[in-house]
């Protein structure tokens, strides 16, 4: 593996594992939270779809890739990032980390995995669905935490 495939099956990897994620956090509230049991099995299969795609991408490349220790992300971190005031914090959080994941995919995959490029466009659009049933039933209603800033900066 030349190190620019390298370099792309790092940034594949990071991207998969950070929708994977995102995913699993949405799914397991609208599972405890909501207790809705038609939210819960469309993010369970919408995850399950991510994890379908991403299971395409060569896993001998993504692990040989991987250098969790050597990655200069891993040490920046924003303010904002731990602090989490109510539950629609944590799912505005997550579908925008989701989102970001599918489109890096999506970029990145023009180069390494070509015809998964189209798979993670329906996945990230598919995100912004979810994003606005989720929304709908309620979850992201209450008031975020940047709705709260903006509102008081009024």
């Amino acid at each position: 593996m030349t190190n620019s495939q390298r370099e792309i099956y790092r940034i594949l990897d990071a991207a998969a594992n950070r929708g994977r994620e995102a995913l699993r956090v949405i799914e397991d509230a609208a599972r405890f939270l909501n207790d809705s049991e038609e939210l819960a099995r469309r993010l369970k299969e919408a995850r399950h779809r991510f994890a379908a795609v991403a299971d395409k991408l060569d896993r001998n490349a993504r692990l040989q890739a991987r250098d969790t220790q050597a990655d200069v992300g891993v040490t920046i971190a924003t303010a904002d990032e731990y602090q989490r005031a109510s539950l629609a914090d944590v799912l505005v959080a997550n579908f925008a980390r989701l989102q970001e994941a599918a489109r890096s995919l999506e970029e990145f995959s023009k180069i390494a995995e070509p015809a998964l490029a189209r798979e993670w466009e329906a996945i990230r659009y598919e995100s912004y669905t979810l994003e606005k049933i989720v929304w709908e039933a309620g979850s992201l209603s209450v008031e975020t935490d940047s709705t709260r800033k903006n509102n008081e900066s009024l």
